[in-house]
Protein backbone atom coordinates (compact mmCIF):
# COMPACT_ATOMS: atom_id res chain seq x y z
CA UNK A 1 0.00 0.00 0.00
CA UNK A 2 1.48 3.40 -0.94
CA UNK A 3 1.09 6.73 0.80
CA UNK A 4 1.87 10.36 0.01
CA UNK A 5 2.65 12.89 2.73
CA UNK A 6 1.14 16.26 3.55
CA UNK A 7 2.40 18.49 6.37
CA UNK A 8 0.24 16.68 8.89
CA UNK A 9 -0.69 13.19 7.69
CA UNK A 10 -0.17 10.43 5.17
CA UNK A 11 -2.87 10.06 2.55
CA UNK A 12 -3.52 6.50 1.38
CA UNK A 13 -3.38 6.18 -2.42
CA UNK A 14 -3.08 2.47 -3.26
CA UNK A 15 -1.24 -0.81 -2.85
CA UNK A 16 2.30 -1.94 -3.52
CA UNK A 17 1.55 -5.65 -3.22
CA UNK A 18 0.14 -7.91 -5.91
CA UNK A 19 -1.60 -11.06 -4.68
CA UNK A 20 -1.36 -13.91 -7.19
CA UNK A 21 -4.21 -16.35 -6.91
CA UNK A 22 -3.30 -19.97 -6.52
CA UNK A 23 -5.10 -22.95 -7.89
CA UNK A 24 -8.33 -21.81 -6.25
CA UNK A 25 -8.94 -19.32 -9.04
CA UNK A 26 -9.95 -16.64 -6.51
CA UNK A 27 -8.79 -13.02 -7.27
CA UNK A 28 -7.27 -12.62 -3.81
CA UNK A 29 -5.67 -9.28 -4.65
CA UNK A 30 -8.99 -7.68 -5.56
CA UNK A 31 -10.72 -9.18 -2.54
CA UNK A 32 -8.07 -7.88 -0.14
CA UNK A 33 -7.92 -4.45 -1.79
CA UNK A 34 -11.67 -3.97 -1.58
CA UNK A 35 -11.80 -5.05 2.05
CA UNK A 36 -8.89 -2.85 3.13
CA UNK A 37 -10.17 0.16 1.17
CA UNK A 38 -13.43 -0.12 3.04
CA UNK A 39 -11.48 0.02 6.29
CA UNK A 40 -9.42 3.01 5.04
CA UNK A 41 -12.32 5.14 3.85
CA UNK A 42 -12.84 6.95 7.22
CA UNK A 43 -9.11 7.85 7.22
CA UNK A 44 -9.34 9.21 3.69
CA UNK A 45 -12.29 11.36 4.75
CA UNK A 46 -10.37 12.66 7.77
CA UNK A 47 -7.29 13.39 5.67
CA UNK A 48 -9.34 15.31 3.13
CA UNK A 49 -10.72 17.44 5.96
CA UNK A 50 -7.19 18.04 7.27
CA UNK A 51 -6.03 19.13 3.81
CA UNK A 52 -8.99 21.51 3.52
CA UNK A 53 -8.22 22.88 6.98
CA UNK A 54 -4.61 23.51 6.03
CA UNK A 55 -5.79 25.48 3.01
CA UNK A 56 -8.02 27.52 5.30
CA UNK A 57 -5.15 28.13 7.74
CA UNK A 58 -3.02 29.41 4.84
CA UNK A 59 -5.85 31.76 3.84
CA UNK A 60 -6.24 33.01 7.41
CA UNK A 61 -2.49 33.62 7.66
CA UNK A 62 -2.55 35.51 4.37
CA UNK A 63 -5.44 37.59 5.72
CA UNK A 64 -3.43 38.30 8.88
CA UNK A 65 -0.57 39.56 6.74
CA UNK A 66 -2.75 41.97 4.77
CA UNK A 67 -4.38 43.27 7.95
CA UNK A 68 -0.97 43.68 9.63
CA UNK A 69 0.17 45.81 6.68
CA UNK A 70 -3.00 47.87 6.95
CA UNK A 71 -2.47 48.33 10.70
CA UNK A 72 1.13 49.46 10.10
CA UNK A 73 -0.17 52.13 7.73
CA UNK A 74 -2.87 53.16 10.21
CA UNK A 75 -0.37 53.34 13.07
CA UNK A 76 1.41 56.23 11.37
CA UNK A 77 -1.84 58.16 11.12
CA UNK A 78 -3.57 57.32 14.38
CA UNK A 79 -1.54 59.14 17.11
CA UNK A 80 -1.69 56.22 19.56
CA UNK A 81 -3.04 57.20 22.97
CA UNK A 82 -0.62 57.46 25.90
CA UNK A 83 2.00 59.84 27.19
CA UNK A 84 4.83 57.62 25.89
CA UNK A 85 3.32 56.87 22.49
CA UNK A 86 5.05 57.92 19.31
CA UNK A 87 3.59 60.94 17.58
CA UNK A 88 1.62 60.60 14.40
CA UNK A 89 2.60 61.90 10.99
CA UNK A 90 0.38 64.92 11.65
CA UNK A 91 3.03 66.10 14.12
CA UNK A 92 5.73 66.11 11.43
CA UNK A 93 6.99 69.59 10.67
CA UNK A 94 8.85 71.08 7.72
CA UNK A 95 10.53 74.42 7.17
CA UNK A 96 9.86 76.25 3.91
CA UNK A 97 12.55 78.84 3.02
CA UNK A 98 12.37 81.89 0.75
CA UNK A 99 15.21 84.36 0.10
CA UNK A 100 14.35 88.05 -0.22
CA UNK A 101 16.52 88.46 -3.32
CA UNK A 102 14.92 85.54 -5.16
CA UNK A 103 17.98 83.30 -4.89
CA UNK A 104 17.89 79.70 -3.66
CA UNK A 105 17.54 79.99 0.11
CA UNK A 106 18.60 76.39 0.78
CA UNK A 107 22.03 77.23 -0.64
CA UNK A 108 22.69 79.36 2.45
CA UNK A 109 20.73 77.67 5.21
CA UNK A 110 19.05 74.41 6.28
CA UNK A 111 16.34 74.41 8.95
CA UNK A 112 15.33 71.22 10.75
CA UNK A 113 12.20 71.25 12.90
CA UNK A 114 11.24 68.76 15.64
CA UNK A 115 7.86 67.04 15.53
CA UNK A 116 5.07 68.94 17.20
CA UNK A 117 6.66 72.39 17.03
CA UNK A 118 4.05 75.10 16.68
CA UNK A 119 3.53 76.60 13.25
CA UNK A 120 5.40 79.90 13.02
CA UNK A 121 7.23 82.28 10.73
CA UNK A 122 10.49 84.20 11.21
CA UNK A 123 13.34 85.73 9.22
CA UNK A 124 17.03 84.80 9.27
CA UNK A 125 19.98 86.83 8.00
CA UNK A 126 23.44 85.21 7.95
CA UNK A 127 26.08 87.91 8.47
CA UNK A 128 29.05 85.68 9.21
CA UNK A 129 29.94 81.99 9.32
CA UNK A 130 31.88 80.39 12.16
CA UNK A 131 35.45 79.52 11.12
CA UNK A 132 38.20 77.32 12.51
CA UNK A 133 41.54 78.84 13.51
CA UNK A 134 44.28 77.84 11.05
CA UNK A 135 48.02 78.49 11.23
CA UNK A 136 50.85 77.32 9.01
CA UNK A 137 54.51 76.49 9.49
CA UNK A 138 57.44 77.52 7.38
CA UNK A 139 57.99 75.38 4.28
CA UNK A 140 60.14 72.28 4.04
CA UNK A 141 61.53 70.64 0.91
CA UNK A 142 60.17 67.22 1.89
CA UNK A 143 57.34 65.93 4.02
CA UNK A 144 58.99 62.56 4.68
CA UNK A 145 62.66 63.40 5.38
CA UNK A 146 63.85 63.65 8.99
CA UNK A 147 64.07 67.26 10.16
CA UNK A 148 66.70 66.71 12.87
CA UNK A 149 64.67 68.62 15.48
CA UNK A 150 64.41 67.59 19.11
CA UNK A 151 62.20 68.95 21.86
CA UNK A 152 58.50 69.53 22.58
CA UNK A 153 55.70 72.09 22.49
CA UNK A 154 52.29 72.29 24.17
CA UNK A 155 49.18 72.48 22.01
CA UNK A 156 45.50 73.15 22.77
CA UNK A 157 42.63 75.59 22.29
CA UNK A 158 41.59 78.58 24.35
CA UNK A 159 39.72 77.44 27.44
CA UNK A 160 40.31 73.75 26.68
CA UNK A 161 42.80 71.06 27.57
CA UNK A 162 46.30 70.94 26.11
CA UNK A 163 48.74 68.17 25.24
CA UNK A 164 52.51 67.98 24.82
CA UNK A 165 53.88 67.04 21.42
CA UNK A 166 57.35 65.49 21.62
CA UNK A 167 59.61 65.69 18.55
CA UNK A 168 62.81 63.70 18.02
CA UNK A 169 65.54 64.07 15.39
CA UNK A 170 64.20 61.26 13.19
CA UNK A 171 60.74 62.78 12.73
CA UNK A 172 59.58 64.28 9.44
CA UNK A 173 56.84 66.84 8.80
CA UNK A 174 54.39 63.97 8.21
CA UNK A 175 55.47 62.27 11.46
CA UNK A 176 54.81 65.47 13.44
CA UNK A 177 51.34 65.77 11.86
CA UNK A 178 50.61 62.17 12.89
CA UNK A 179 51.73 62.86 16.46
CA UNK A 180 49.47 65.94 16.68
CA UNK A 181 46.47 64.06 15.28
CA UNK A 182 46.94 61.30 17.84
CA UNK A 183 46.02 63.86 20.54
CA UNK A 184 43.27 65.78 18.70
CA UNK A 185 40.51 64.41 20.92
CA UNK A 186 42.19 66.08 23.91
CA UNK A 187 43.82 69.13 22.35
CA UNK A 188 41.10 70.08 19.88
CA UNK A 189 43.80 70.66 17.23
CA UNK A 190 44.35 68.65 14.07
CA UNK A 191 47.22 68.76 11.58
CA UNK A 192 47.76 68.17 7.88
CA UNK A 193 50.65 68.56 5.46
CA UNK A 194 49.91 70.93 2.58
CA UNK A 195 51.89 70.64 -0.67
CA UNK A 196 52.62 74.24 -1.61
CA UNK A 197 54.69 73.46 -4.71
CA UNK A 198 56.56 70.53 -6.23
CA UNK A 199 59.33 70.95 -3.66
CA UNK A 200 57.64 72.84 -0.85
CA UNK A 201 55.48 71.50 2.04
CA UNK A 202 53.78 73.23 4.96
CA UNK A 203 52.42 71.90 8.24
CA UNK A 204 48.91 73.30 8.81
CA UNK A 205 47.28 73.32 12.26
CA UNK A 206 43.49 73.73 12.54
CA UNK A 207 41.13 73.88 15.47
CA UNK A 208 38.77 70.93 15.14
CA UNK A 209 35.84 73.10 16.27
CA UNK A 210 34.87 76.40 14.68
CA UNK A 211 35.21 79.53 16.78
CA UNK A 212 38.09 78.01 18.81
CA UNK A 213 41.52 79.73 18.94
CA UNK A 214 44.66 77.57 18.93
CA UNK A 215 47.12 78.09 21.77
CA UNK A 216 50.74 76.91 21.51
CA UNK A 217 53.56 77.09 24.08
CA UNK A 218 56.96 76.50 22.48
CA UNK A 219 58.89 74.76 25.30
CA UNK A 220 62.15 73.98 23.46
CA UNK A 221 62.01 76.14 20.35
CA UNK A 222 60.83 73.32 18.09
CA UNK A 223 57.73 75.24 16.96
CA UNK A 224 59.87 78.26 16.16
CA UNK A 225 62.27 76.05 14.16
CA UNK A 226 59.29 74.77 12.21
CA UNK A 227 58.24 78.35 11.53
CA UNK A 228 54.94 78.02 13.35
CA UNK A 229 55.73 80.80 15.83
CA UNK A 230 58.18 83.68 15.76
CA UNK A 231 60.69 84.74 18.37
CA UNK A 232 57.98 86.31 20.53
CA UNK A 233 55.85 83.13 20.54
CA UNK A 234 53.21 84.63 18.27
CA UNK A 235 52.00 82.68 15.28
CA UNK A 236 54.21 83.49 12.35
CA UNK A 237 51.76 82.48 9.64
CA UNK A 238 48.08 82.79 10.60
CA UNK A 239 46.10 81.45 7.65
CA UNK A 240 42.62 82.00 9.07
CA UNK A 241 41.44 83.63 12.29
CA UNK A 242 38.84 81.86 14.39
CA UNK A 243 35.45 83.52 14.33
CA UNK A 244 31.91 82.88 15.52
CA UNK A 245 28.83 82.71 13.36
CA UNK A 246 26.63 85.80 13.48
CA UNK A 247 22.98 85.62 12.45
CA UNK A 248 19.94 87.79 12.96
CA UNK A 249 16.64 86.06 13.76
CA UNK A 250 13.77 88.50 13.42
CA UNK A 251 16.37 91.28 13.77
CA UNK A 252 17.90 89.91 17.00
CA UNK A 253 21.64 89.27 16.65
CA UNK A 254 22.79 85.81 17.77
CA UNK A 255 26.42 84.71 17.97
CA UNK A 256 27.48 81.07 17.92
CA UNK A 257 30.84 79.29 17.89
CA UNK A 258 29.29 76.68 15.58
CA UNK A 259 27.56 76.84 12.22
CA UNK A 260 24.96 74.51 13.70
CA UNK A 261 22.68 76.47 16.01
CA UNK A 262 20.35 74.31 18.08
CA UNK A 263 19.18 76.44 20.99
CA UNK A 264 18.10 79.74 19.49
CA UNK A 265 14.49 78.60 19.01
CA UNK A 266 12.98 75.62 20.81
CA UNK A 267 12.76 72.60 18.50
CA UNK A 268 14.43 74.37 15.58
CA UNK A 269 17.98 73.70 14.31
CA UNK A 270 19.86 75.96 11.89
CA UNK A 271 22.75 74.74 9.74
CA UNK A 272 24.58 77.67 8.14
CA UNK A 273 26.24 77.18 4.76
CA UNK A 274 27.03 80.58 3.27
CA UNK A 275 27.10 84.09 4.74
CA UNK A 276 24.72 86.39 2.90
CA UNK A 277 24.63 89.80 4.62
CA UNK A 278 21.71 91.92 3.54
CA UNK A 279 19.64 88.98 2.31
CA UNK A 280 16.70 88.05 4.49
CA UNK A 281 15.52 84.41 4.45
CA UNK A 282 11.91 83.88 5.49
CA UNK A 283 11.32 80.56 7.28
CA UNK A 284 7.78 79.18 7.43
CA UNK A 285 7.36 76.29 9.90
CA UNK A 286 4.31 74.29 8.90
CA UNK A 287 3.06 70.70 8.92
CA UNK A 288 4.98 68.42 6.58
CA UNK A 289 2.25 68.07 3.99
CA UNK A 290 4.25 65.66 1.82
CA UNK A 291 4.76 63.27 4.76
CA UNK A 292 1.05 63.34 5.51
CA UNK A 293 0.09 62.63 1.93
CA UNK A 294 2.59 59.77 1.68
CA UNK A 295 1.15 58.26 4.86
CA UNK A 296 -2.42 58.51 3.54
CA UNK A 297 -1.35 57.01 0.20
CA UNK A 298 0.31 54.13 2.07
CA UNK A 299 -2.93 53.57 3.99
CA UNK A 300 -4.95 53.50 0.75
CA UNK A 301 -2.48 51.09 -0.85
CA UNK A 302 -2.58 48.75 2.16
CA UNK A 303 -6.38 48.76 2.24
CA UNK A 304 -6.63 48.09 -1.50
CA UNK A 305 -4.29 45.10 -1.15
CA UNK A 306 -6.57 43.68 1.53
CA UNK A 307 -9.63 44.49 -0.58
CA UNK A 308 -8.19 42.48 -3.48
CA UNK A 309 -7.72 39.51 -1.12
CA UNK A 310 -11.29 39.88 0.18
CA UNK A 311 -12.73 40.02 -3.35
CA UNK A 312 -10.81 36.88 -4.37
CA UNK A 313 -12.37 35.06 -1.42
CA UNK A 314 -15.87 36.19 -2.38
CA UNK A 315 -15.59 35.25 -6.05
CA UNK A 316 -18.29 33.23 -7.82
CA UNK A 317 -17.61 31.42 -11.10
CA UNK A 318 -19.56 32.20 -14.26
CA UNK A 319 -21.83 29.21 -13.65
CA UNK A 320 -22.80 30.55 -10.24
CA UNK A 321 -20.65 28.15 -8.25
CA UNK A 322 -18.07 29.28 -5.71
CA UNK A 323 -14.64 29.83 -7.23
CA UNK A 324 -11.92 27.36 -6.19
CA UNK A 325 -9.77 30.30 -5.08
CA UNK A 326 -12.49 31.56 -2.71
CA UNK A 327 -11.22 29.57 0.27
CA UNK A 328 -12.95 31.86 2.77
CA UNK A 329 -16.23 32.24 0.89
CA UNK A 330 -18.95 32.89 3.47
CA UNK A 331 -16.40 32.88 6.32
CA UNK A 332 -17.71 34.73 9.38
CA UNK A 333 -14.36 36.33 10.27
CA UNK A 334 -13.89 37.69 6.76
CA UNK A 335 -17.45 39.02 6.70
CA UNK A 336 -17.16 40.72 10.09
CA UNK A 337 -13.76 42.18 9.19
CA UNK A 338 -15.17 43.71 6.03
CA UNK A 339 -18.08 45.11 8.02
CA UNK A 340 -15.71 46.57 10.63
CA UNK A 341 -13.63 48.31 7.98
CA UNK A 342 -16.65 49.64 6.12
CA UNK A 343 -18.16 50.94 9.36
CA UNK A 344 -14.96 52.83 10.22
CA UNK A 345 -14.72 54.32 6.72
CA UNK A 346 -18.29 55.59 6.98
CA UNK A 347 -17.59 57.55 10.18
CA UNK A 348 -18.36 61.26 10.28
CA UNK A 349 -15.94 63.00 12.66
CA UNK A 350 -16.79 66.24 14.48
CA UNK A 351 -13.98 68.74 13.88
CA UNK A 352 -15.24 71.88 15.59
CA UNK A 353 -16.12 73.43 12.23
CA UNK A 354 -18.70 70.78 11.48
CA UNK A 355 -18.34 67.14 10.52
CA UNK A 356 -15.96 65.70 7.96
CA UNK A 357 -15.35 62.32 6.36
CA UNK A 358 -12.99 60.50 4.03
CA UNK A 359 -15.14 61.57 1.09
CA UNK A 360 -14.76 65.23 2.03
CA UNK A 361 -10.99 64.76 1.67
CA UNK A 362 -11.34 63.28 -1.80
CA UNK A 363 -10.86 59.67 -0.61
CA UNK A 364 -13.71 57.66 -2.12
CA UNK A 365 -14.61 54.15 -3.30
CA UNK A 366 -14.62 53.04 -6.92
CA UNK A 367 -17.17 50.52 -8.27
CA UNK A 368 -15.22 47.60 -6.77
CA UNK A 369 -14.90 49.35 -3.40
CA UNK A 370 -11.20 50.10 -3.85
CA UNK A 371 -10.14 53.41 -2.32
CA UNK A 372 -9.02 56.19 -4.67
CA UNK A 373 -7.63 59.65 -3.88
CA UNK A 374 -8.57 62.79 -5.75
CA UNK A 375 -5.24 64.59 -5.46
CA UNK A 376 -6.59 68.11 -6.01
CA UNK A 377 -9.28 67.74 -3.36
CA UNK A 378 -6.95 66.12 -0.84
CA UNK A 379 -4.11 68.62 -1.37
CA UNK A 380 -6.50 71.51 -0.85
CA UNK A 381 -7.94 69.92 2.29
CA UNK A 382 -4.60 69.41 4.06
CA UNK A 383 -3.45 72.95 3.27
CA UNK A 384 -6.72 74.76 3.99
CA UNK A 385 -7.95 72.74 6.97
CA UNK A 386 -5.06 70.67 8.28
CA UNK A 387 -6.43 70.37 11.84
CA UNK A 388 -9.68 68.88 10.56
CA UNK A 389 -7.79 66.32 8.47
CA UNK A 390 -5.71 65.35 11.50
CA UNK A 391 -8.80 65.00 13.67
CA UNK A 392 -10.45 62.79 11.05
CA UNK A 393 -7.65 60.24 11.34
CA UNK A 394 -6.01 60.43 14.77
CA UNK A 395 -6.70 60.05 18.47
CA UNK A 396 -6.70 63.40 20.28
CA UNK A 397 -6.79 64.18 23.98
CA UNK A 398 -6.99 67.65 25.48
CA UNK A 399 -7.48 68.70 29.10
CA UNK A 400 -8.10 71.97 30.91
CA UNK A 401 -5.13 71.15 33.17
CA UNK A 402 -1.61 70.19 32.08
CA UNK A 403 -1.52 67.92 35.14
CA UNK A 404 -3.97 65.45 33.55
CA UNK A 405 -2.46 63.10 30.97
CA UNK A 406 -3.74 59.98 29.22
CA UNK A 407 -1.80 56.74 29.66
CA UNK A 408 -4.06 54.43 27.67
CA UNK A 409 -7.40 54.41 25.92
CA UNK A 410 -8.71 51.18 24.42
CA UNK A 411 -11.43 53.01 22.49
CA UNK A 412 -14.28 51.86 24.71
CA UNK A 413 -15.02 55.44 25.79
CA UNK A 414 -17.00 57.36 23.23
CA UNK A 415 -15.56 60.57 21.83
CA UNK A 416 -16.78 63.51 23.88
CA UNK A 417 -16.09 65.94 26.70
CA UNK A 418 -16.05 64.86 30.36
CA UNK A 419 -15.44 66.55 33.72
CA UNK A 420 -13.38 64.86 36.47
CA UNK A 421 -13.69 66.10 40.03
CA UNK A 422 -10.42 65.15 41.70
CA UNK A 423 -10.06 65.44 45.49
CA UNK A 424 -6.70 65.38 47.32
CA UNK A 425 -5.72 65.37 50.99
CA UNK A 426 -3.35 67.72 52.81
CA UNK A 427 -0.33 65.79 51.54
CA UNK A 428 -1.49 66.05 47.92
CA UNK A 429 -2.57 62.40 47.66
CA UNK A 430 -5.63 61.68 45.54
CA UNK A 431 -8.51 60.53 47.72
CA UNK A 432 -11.35 60.29 45.21
CA UNK A 433 -12.32 60.87 41.59
CA UNK A 434 -15.89 61.40 40.49
CA UNK A 435 -17.88 62.24 37.39
CA UNK A 436 -21.21 63.98 37.91
CA UNK A 437 -21.01 63.06 41.58
CA UNK A 438 -20.40 59.32 40.92
CA UNK A 439 -17.11 58.25 42.55
CA UNK A 440 -17.40 54.59 41.49
CA UNK A 441 -16.32 55.18 37.89
CA UNK A 442 -12.57 55.32 38.58
CA UNK A 443 -10.15 53.48 40.84
CA UNK A 444 -7.13 55.33 42.21
CA UNK A 445 -3.60 53.95 42.58
CA UNK A 446 -1.14 56.70 43.46
CA UNK A 447 -1.45 59.19 40.62
CA UNK A 448 -3.02 56.71 38.18
CA UNK A 449 -6.77 56.90 37.56
CA UNK A 450 -8.21 53.74 35.98
CA UNK A 451 -11.71 53.46 34.57
CA UNK A 452 -13.70 50.92 36.55
CA UNK A 453 -14.60 47.63 34.88
CA UNK A 454 -18.13 47.64 33.55
CA UNK A 455 -18.31 51.43 33.44
CA UNK A 456 -18.24 53.68 30.39
CA UNK A 457 -14.64 54.55 31.35
CA UNK A 458 -13.33 50.96 31.38
CA UNK A 459 -10.09 50.80 29.41
CA UNK A 460 -9.23 54.43 30.07
CA UNK A 461 -6.17 55.11 32.22
CA UNK A 462 -5.21 58.67 33.21
CA UNK A 463 -2.44 60.25 35.28
CA UNK A 464 -2.99 63.26 37.50
CA UNK A 465 0.30 64.91 38.43
CA UNK A 466 -1.22 67.74 40.49
CA UNK A 467 -1.37 67.90 44.28
CA UNK A 468 -4.41 70.15 44.68
CA UNK A 469 -8.06 69.23 44.34
CA UNK A 470 -9.37 70.27 40.94
CA UNK A 471 -12.21 69.94 38.49
CA UNK A 472 -10.62 69.04 35.15
CA UNK A 473 -12.41 68.97 31.82
CA UNK A 474 -10.98 66.63 29.20
CA UNK A 475 -11.98 65.85 25.64
CA UNK A 476 -11.35 62.64 23.75
CA UNK A 477 -11.70 62.41 19.98
CA UNK A 478 -11.05 59.16 18.16
CA UNK A 479 -10.37 59.42 14.46
CA UNK A 480 -10.89 56.81 11.78
CA UNK A 481 -7.31 55.52 11.81
CA UNK A 482 -7.25 55.02 15.59
CA UNK A 483 -10.74 53.50 15.64
CA UNK A 484 -9.96 51.04 12.85
CA UNK A 485 -6.53 50.15 14.27
CA UNK A 486 -8.08 49.24 17.63
CA UNK A 487 -10.84 47.23 15.95
CA UNK A 488 -8.41 45.30 13.73
CA UNK A 489 -6.20 44.50 16.72
CA UNK A 490 -8.95 42.25 18.02
CA UNK A 491 -8.98 40.44 14.69
CA UNK A 492 -5.38 40.35 13.49
CA UNK A 493 -3.28 40.29 16.67
CA UNK A 494 -0.80 37.45 16.13
CA UNK A 495 -1.40 35.91 19.56
CA UNK A 496 -4.86 36.91 20.77
CA UNK A 497 -6.82 38.04 17.70
CA UNK A 498 -9.79 36.16 16.25
CA UNK A 499 -7.69 34.87 13.36
CA UNK A 500 -4.97 33.55 15.67
CA UNK A 501 -7.61 31.86 17.84
CA UNK A 502 -9.28 30.29 14.79
CA UNK A 503 -5.95 29.07 13.43
CA UNK A 504 -5.05 27.50 16.78
CA UNK A 505 -8.45 25.75 16.93
CA UNK A 506 -8.06 24.37 13.40
CA UNK A 507 -4.53 23.17 14.16
CA UNK A 508 -5.84 21.37 17.26
CA UNK A 509 -8.62 19.83 15.16
CA UNK A 510 -6.09 18.73 12.55
CA UNK A 511 -3.92 17.10 15.17
CA UNK A 512 -6.90 15.11 16.49
CA UNK A 513 -8.07 14.11 13.00
CA UNK A 514 -4.55 13.13 11.95
CA UNK A 515 -4.14 10.94 15.00
CA UNK A 516 -7.49 9.25 14.27
CA UNK A 517 -6.60 8.79 10.60
CA UNK A 518 -3.22 7.29 11.47
CA UNK A 519 -4.86 4.88 13.89
CA UNK A 520 -7.39 3.81 11.23
CA UNK A 521 -4.57 3.32 8.70
CA UNK A 522 -2.55 1.31 11.21
CA UNK A 523 -5.54 -0.95 11.90
CA UNK A 524 -6.22 -1.32 8.17
CA UNK A 525 -2.62 -2.45 7.64
CA UNK A 526 -3.04 -5.00 10.43
CA UNK A 527 -6.31 -6.18 8.87
CA UNK A 528 -4.54 -6.45 5.52
CA UNK A 529 -1.89 -8.70 7.05
CA UNK A 530 -4.58 -10.93 8.53
CA UNK A 531 -6.33 -11.17 5.14
CA UNK A 532 -3.06 -12.06 3.43
CA UNK A 533 -2.47 -14.81 5.95
CA UNK A 534 -6.06 -16.00 5.61
CA UNK A 535 -5.98 -16.24 1.83
CA UNK A 536 -2.48 -17.70 1.86
CA UNK A 537 -3.66 -20.46 4.23
CA UNK A 538 -6.78 -20.98 2.13
CA UNK A 539 -4.71 -21.32 -1.02
CA UNK A 540 -2.39 -23.75 0.75
CA UNK A 541 -5.28 -25.88 1.91
CA UNK A 542 -6.89 -25.85 -1.51
CA UNK A 543 -3.58 -26.73 -3.05
CA UNK A 544 -3.18 -29.62 -0.60
CA UNK A 545 -6.69 -30.78 -1.31
CA UNK A 546 -6.06 -30.60 -5.03
CA UNK A 547 -2.90 -32.61 -4.58
CA UNK A 548 -4.74 -35.25 -2.55
CA UNK A 549 -7.50 -35.34 -5.15
CA UNK A 550 -4.95 -35.82 -7.88
CA UNK A 551 -3.40 -38.73 -5.97
CA UNK A 552 -6.81 -40.35 -5.46
CA UNK A 553 -7.63 -39.99 -9.14
CA UNK A 554 -4.33 -41.50 -10.06
CA UNK A 555 -4.98 -44.50 -7.78
CA UNK A 556 -8.47 -44.97 -9.14
CA UNK A 557 -7.22 -44.81 -12.67
CA UNK A 558 -4.61 -47.44 -11.85
CA UNK A 559 -7.26 -49.79 -10.41
CA UNK A 560 -9.36 -49.42 -13.53
CA UNK A 561 -6.38 -50.45 -15.62
CA UNK A 562 -6.01 -53.62 -13.60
Amino acid sequence: MTTTSTSSAAIVTGYTRTYVSGSSGFDSSALIEAAVNAKLQPAVTLQAKVAANETKIAAYEEMQGYLADLMDALDVLRNASGTTSTQSVFDSRAAYLTASDGSTATSYLAVTVDNGVAAQSFTVEIDQLALSHKVGSGTQSSKTEALGLSGSFTLGTEGGESTTITVDTGMSLANIATAINATTETSGVQASVLKVSDSSYMLVLSSSETGQTIELADTDGVAQSLGIVDGTGAFANELQAAQNAIVKIDGVTIESSSNTIEDALTGVQFDLYVAKPGTSITVEVEPDYSDVKEAVEAFVTAYNAYREFALANQAVASDGTVSESAVLFGDSILRSTNATINSAFAQMIETGDGKTSLGALGITFDKNNYLVIDDDTFDKAIVDNFDAVAKLFEFQFTASSDDLLVLRDDSALASGTYVLDIATDAEGNITSVSVDGDDSLFTVSGTVLTGAEGSAFAGLKLVYAGTDSASVTFTISQGIADLLYDSLTGIANSTSGRLATAIAAIETENTTKTEKANLIIERAYAYEERLISYYANLEAKIAAANTALAVIKAILNADDDD
